[in-house]
């Protein structure tokens, strides 16, 4: 009898302890090509449409972003829907909960107008509010982070999970000290082949101009004059 009530009571931690279900969706950078897919602050997501409709619409679905080497921290034993890890406190918990939205936003059949992306770090107007820790805001330091979608529950439990994504790493704006604003010098072969060009224009210039006042010559035979003289007239042609 013993024996019996330890087996169910090992077979129910069990449950417990894993009760997610395992979604086969790995999330990624939007291909598509965008302005700004990733920015120093943000970055946008590919939709996972049609991923979550095995489950009940009174789930909601989190987008999980942690940095890449913390995510054995945030496992979905440690995350609770009710009291979710605020995006105020990432420099110290290393993870947060973002982007709360209902399953219906993830329809298989998403023939919306136009593009739609989950972009992540866009909201700059929650970053110190508390009463906001689902806040989208932007993120500060580079990276690398790590995302993945949770499906929780009403009672705050995490219901399924998807793949974590690869690595994404934000821009990293160059330093103005750092721009080498001086002139270059350009190389040996450069100066040869524009001086030859410039030689060769001249020449050409040259040989035009003396072509056109020969053949004028021809026509009309001018006399040197000065400017208090008036210019010989050219002869009627018979």
């Amino acid at each position: 009898m013993r024996n019996i009530v330890t087996l169910t009571l090992l077979l129910l931690l069990v449950t417990c302890v894993s009760t997610q279900v395992p979604i086969n969706f790995k999330p990624q950078i939007i291909q598509l090509p965008l302005e700004g897919r990733i920015t120093g602050t943000t970055f946008s997501l590919a939709l996972p449409n049609c991923e979550f409709n095995d489950f009940g619409r009174t789930n909601v679905v989190y987008l999980l972003v942690a940095y890449s080497n913390a995510t054995n921290l945030a496992t979905s034993s440690s995350i609770n829907g009710q009291n979710i890890p605020p995006y105020q406190n990432l420099s110290t918990n290393f993870y947060y909960l973002t982007l709360r939205t209902d399953i219906d936003n993830f329809p298989c059949n998403a023939a919306t107008p136009g593009i739609r992306v989950l972009r992540v770090g866009s909201d700059t107007t929650c970053v110190l509010n508390l009463n906001q820790p689902d806040c989208n805001g932007p993120l500060f330091f580079p990276g690398p982070y790590r995302v993945r979608f949770l499906v929780i529950g009403p009672n705050g439990t995490v219901v399924a999970e998807t793949l974590w994504s690869d690595d994404i790493f934000l821009r990293i704006a160059q330093d103005p000290s750092t721009i080498d604003t001086r002139i270059r010098h350009h190389s040996a072969g450069m100066i040869v082949i524009t001086t030859i060009l410039s030689i060769l224009i001249t020449g050409l210039f040259a040989f035009i101009t003396a072509g056109f006042f020969q053949n004028c010559s021809k026509i009309c035979p001018w006399k040197i004059y000065s400017f208090s003289k008036r210019q010989r007239q050219c002869p009627e042609q018979e």
